[in-house]
């Protein structure tokens, strides 16, 4: 931590035409999201939590889960001002607000690399996460967004209980939320997490840096796991498939499937 820490900076992200796309676009973003709530409610989870979690998912307004934190944050020493502070969205960092760029200059790949995940890997007190890839594999991220901006991410909670957060891509930046927010009025959904690539090095050493930041709601495991599913997912061809089905052939989505591939 303290090698790592030496590269960190101390503070811790023709109108008709455009009404016909419009419209062609937010037909298919309305279905899938209405499949996805149907694939959710018959989800196999374990029956003692199947009808909590269909109601809690798929007819309320609210993450119980958000509910459940504040309320804990209430009942302890939190301070107003903390549990502001806490609760901030979520801003992106430029590169050279999280790490001092004049002594990660002089790194090769494989040591700038080492550096940026042990780090997020031994760091517990900042809500956020990374991960380290090649030129390569974020060239094939950014291409397939371009076709399938957006999927549905379950987070597990323990007992058979878990979430869904809605994933849209935005100019190569990755925003999750919760899905029925998201539902209910996309502009004001609260970001969960928000993926933020750097690429800095893209050129030089042939590599991107990918930060998660994320709110408490979500625990640190939890984002993490997040950061890796949100790339293999668009990485690997046949997680990949799901990604297509969701964006292009929504009335196929089987939610189910891509629940059982998540961790």
């Amino acid at each position: 931590a303290k090698q790592c820490s030496s590269w960190l900076r101390t503070s811790h992200c023709q109108s008709q035409s455009l009404h016909k796309v419009e419209r062609h676009l937010r037909k298919p973003r309305r279905l899938h999201l209405n499949v996805v709530s149907r694939s959710i409610n018959f989800c196999l989870v374990p029956p003692a939590c199947h009808h909590e979690f269909r109601s809690s998912l798929i007819r309320t307004k609210t993450s119980p889960f958000r509910n459940s934190f504040t309320a804990t944050l209430s009942t302890t020493s939190t301070t107003e001002d903390e549990l502001k502070r806490k609760l901030q969205p979520l801003v992106p960092k430029k590169l050279n607000d999280v790490v001092k760029m004049e002594l990660l200059d002089k790194e090769p790949a494989e040591g700038v690399r080492k550096i940026w995940t042990e780090y997020f890997a031994l760091e517990t007190t900042l809500g956020s996460t990374g991960v380290c890839i090649t030129k390569d594999e974020w060239n094939i991220v950014t291409s397939r967004v371009k076709q399938c901006p957006s999927f549905v991410f379950p987070v597990r909670k323990g007992g058979g209980a878990f979430f869904v957060l809605y994933a849209e891509w935005k100019d190569n930046n990755l925003i999750m939320t919760y899905l029925e927010d998201y539902k209910q009025n996309p502009h004001t959904a609260e970001s969960y997490f928000h993926l933020v690539p750097h690429e800095e090095y893209i050129n030089t050493k042939e590599i991107v840096l990918i930060q998660g930041e994320h709110l408490p709601y979500l625990t640190k495991q939890e984002a993490s796991t997040l950061l890796n599913e949100c790339l293999h997912f668009y990485l690997d061809d046949d997680k990949y498939m799901h990604v297509q089905i969701f964006n292009l052939e929504s009335d196929k989505f089987n939610f189910q499937a891509v629940f059982n591939m998540t961790i």
